[in-house]
C-alpha cells in the first residue's frame, strides 16, 4: 500500500513539474508535454521505447532508446532550474546529465554499456524552441485580446491561471485577412500608400505631416445567423496598447455620424406612426411646442400626404440650423457652451447634410437638443406629465425619489456620526465644510439652539475648524 501511494505521488509530480515555457506555446508542465515541446518527440513513443520489458530484452540499447533515455533524464534534471537549463544553461545541463549517468552506473542502476551509449548520445532541443523573438508585436495583440476575453468568459482572474488550463480554443479571426489588413495599415505610413488610399489632401494629411505618428486600427465583423463574428482585429501601433480594445476616444465626427443615424431613425419612426393618418386627424394632434421633430414630420405630411419615407428622409437632411456658438446648452453636467472647428462657420445657417460634410459642431449640438426634447415631450412622455402639478405620476415620482434620496443620506450620515461623542461629531462636521466664518457661525448657532450644545471656547468659536 505504501509503495502504491509513493508511485501515485511520483506520477503526479512527473505529470505536473514545471519545464519553463516555449515561445508560441506558453508554459510547459509535465514530462509528456515537455518531451513534445522541447524535443518534438511523442510521449507514447518514448514510453514504448523505455518500458521495462523493452529495456531488459537487448544487451545494448538501440539508438532510439539511448536518445529517449537521455531526453527523459535531462528533463527530470531540468526541474531544478527549468528556465536556465532549457535556455542559456543547456550546455550545463548536459554536463549535469553526464555526471548522473556515471553516478547511476557506479550505483548499479544501469550497466556500463548503457552508460557509454548514453554519454555519447546527443539530444539537441527543437530549433524553434530556442527562438526568442516572437515576431512583430502587432501580430500578438489579437491573441492577447482573445486570451483576455477567454479568461473573462471562464471566470479566470489571471492570465497566468489561464495558461495552466488544458484546452484548445478556436477563433473566428480570418488569419489571411488579418495579416493582409495589418500589412496594409503599416504601409499607410509611407506617403505613396497614403496618397493611393486618398489620405493626403486638404484637411487630411499634408506634405509636412509625419506619417509614422498616425495610428490606424480596424475591427471587422461578419454578419452570421449565429451572431456577428469577429474577423479582423488589428492596428499598426508597434507597442503593447491595443488601440481597438484598450482605449476610449472622443471622436467628434464619429459622434456626428451616430447622431445623424439616430435622428434619421426617429424621423422614420415618426413617419410610420403618422403617415397613414388623414390630415384632419393630424391637425387634431396635441404636440408639445418643444417636440420639434414630431411637429416637423406632421407638418410635412399635412402638406404632402402621399410623401414617401425616402423623400421625408431627404427633406430631414435639409433641415437647417444656426451655427452660432453664442448660446448656452443645459446638459446633465450643467450649462455648457460649444465652439466650431472653424471660426468662419460661426455665423451661418446650414442644413444637417452640409454640417456633416463640413463637420460643423453647433448644428449637431442643436440637433441633439431636438432629439432630447423629442424624448422628453413627445406624446405620453414622462416630462410632460411631470410639468402638471396635479398629475398623479408627478406626485408618485417625487415621493419615490424623495424617499430614496432620504434613505441614502440618512444611511450616509448615520454611518458617519454613529457612536461619536458630541465634541467629535462637531469637529467632524466642521471639517467637512469650507471654513468660512458665516457658514461656521450658522452651524455652531444651530447646534447650540437645537441640541443645547455649548461651544467649548465661546471667545474663539472657529478654533476647531482651523
Amino acid at each position: 500500500m505504501h509503495l502504491q501511494a509513493r508511485r501515485a505521488i511520483a506520477l503526479a509530480y512527473v505529470n505536473s513539474m514545471p519545464l519553463a515555457a516555449v515561445p508560441g506555446s506558453g508554459a510547459v508542465h509535465g514530462l509528456g508535454d515537455g518531451l513534445q515541446a522541447w524535443y518534438g518527440v511523442d510521449f507514447a513513443t518514448v514510453n514504448r521505447l523505455l518500458r521495462a520489458e523493452a529495456l531488459s530484452a537487448p544487451v545494448t540499447l538501440s539508438a532510439a532508446q539511448t536518445t529517449a533515455y537521455r531526453q527523459v533524464l535531462c528533463l527530470l534534471l531540468t526541474q531544478r532550474r527549468p528556465a536556465y537549463y532549457l535556455g542559456d544553461g543547456y550546455a550545463a545541463l548536459q554536463t549535469l546529465a553526464d555526471s548522473y549517468v556515471r553516478l547511476m552506473t557506479s550505483q548499479g542502476v544501469i550497466p556500463i554499456d548503457w552508460r557509454d551509449a548514453v554519454l555519447r548520445a546527443r539530444t539537441p532541443l527543437r530549433a524553434d524552441a530556442l527562438v526568442r523573438d516572437p515576431g512583430p508585436l502587432v501580430h500578438q495583440k489579437t491573441a492577447s485580446t482573445l486570451r483576455t476575453r477567454l479568461a473573462q468568459e471562464l471566470g479566470v482572474e489571471r492570465l497566468y491561471d489561464l495558461d495552466h488550463l488544458d484546452l484548445t480554443v478556436a477563433s473566428t479571426i480570418d488569419q489571411a485577412t488579418q495579416h493582409a489588413v495589418t500589412e496594409m495599415l503599416h504601409n499607410l505610413r509611407t506617403r505613396e500608400h497614403a496618397r493611393a488610399a486618398g489620405l493626403v489632401g486638404e484637411r487630411l494629411l499634408g506634405a509636412k505631416d509625419d506619417l509614422t505618428r498616425v495610428v490606424y486600427s480596424v475591427t471587422l465583423y461578419e454578419r452570421h445567423h449565429q451572431g456577428n463574428r469577429l474577423r479582423v482585429h488589428t492596428d499598426n501601433y508597434a507597442r503593447p496598447l491595443d488601440i481597438n480594445e484598450g482605449i476610449r476616444l472622443d471622436l467628434g465626427s464619429t459622434a456626428k455620424l451616430r447622431t445623424l443615424v439616430h435622428y434619421l431613425e426617429l424621423i422614420a419612426e415618426l413617419y410610420q406612426r403618422y403617415a397613414s393618418q388623414p390630415s384632419q386627424a393630424l391637425r387634431a394632434l396635441e404636440i408639445d411646442r418643444r417636440d420639434h421633430l414630431s411637429r416637423w414630420v406632421i407638418e410635412r405630411l399635412q402638406v404632402l400626404p402621399q410623401m414617401s419615407l425616402q423623400a421625408l428622409l431627404h427633406a430631414a437632411l435639409e433641415r437647417r440650423y444656426s451655427t452660432s456658438p453664442g448660446e448656452g446648452f443645459f446638459t446633465g453636467g450643467g450649462l455648457h457652451s460649444f465652439s466650431n472647428f472653424e471660426a468662419t462657420d460661426n455665423h451661418k445657417v446650414l442644413s444637417v447634410h452640409q454640417a456633416l460634410r463640413d463637420s460643423v459642431n453647433l448644428v449637431y449640438i442643436r440637433l441633439m437638443r431636438d432629439i432630447v426634447y423629442h424624448y422628453l415631450y413627445r406624446p405620453g412622455a414622462m416630462a410632460r406629465q411631470m410639468e402638471q402639478a396635479d398629475a398623479p405620476q408627478r406626485r408618485a415620482s417625487l415621493e419615490h425619489f424623495a424617499d430614496r434620496e432620504g434613505r441614502v443620506f440618512l444611511r450616509r450620515f448615520y454611518a458617519k456620526y454613529h457612536g461619536k461623542p458630541p465634541q467629535e461629531a462637531v469637529e467632524l462636521l466642521t471639517h467637512g465644510v469650507y471654513a468660512e466664518p458665516v457658514r461656521l457661525a450658522t452651524l455652531y448657532r444651530d447646534i447650540a439652539l437645537r441640541r443645547g450644545y455649548a461651544v467649548r471656547n465661546p471667545a474663539d468659536p472657529f478654533a476647531s475648524a482651523r
